[in-house]
């Protein structure tokens, strides 16, 4: 396929809503419970089509997204401090993976 035919086929709106930056990752569905203020950044980030919010309670509400993860995904939710928590065990272990290899260099 060239370049101009790869370029229209490519759905702008979901490549940004997935990805971080121009990195990517391995894709996958990630569960992130927010505090309920973050509601509009996650919409602003993620958009309505395909992803899951629900309530938590009245405090926190949950978003099931498709990601793409990498060490800018990290980077970004680190930006939340504890206002966001990952809740999928796998991609929470990779990010404590993340974060022990930035502390090892203090």
């Amino acid at each position: 396929m060239n370049t101009t035919k790869a370029f229209a086929a490519l759905n702008l709106k979901t490549f940004t809503q997935s990805h971080f930056g121009m990195f990517s990752g391995e894709k996958a569905n990630v569960s992130l419970r927010c505090i309920s203020p973050l509601l509009d950044t996650m919409i602003d980030r993620f958009g309505t089509k395909g992803v899951m919010y629900s309530r938590v309670d009245d405090r926190h509400f949950r978003v099931s997204v498709d990601v793409e993860i990498s060490g800018q995904f990290f980077s970004w939710i680190a930006g939340f401090s504890t206002k966001v928590v990952i809740e999928t065990p796998t991609i929470a272990k990779q990010y404590m993976d993340f974060l022990d290899k930035i502390k090892s260099k203090y």
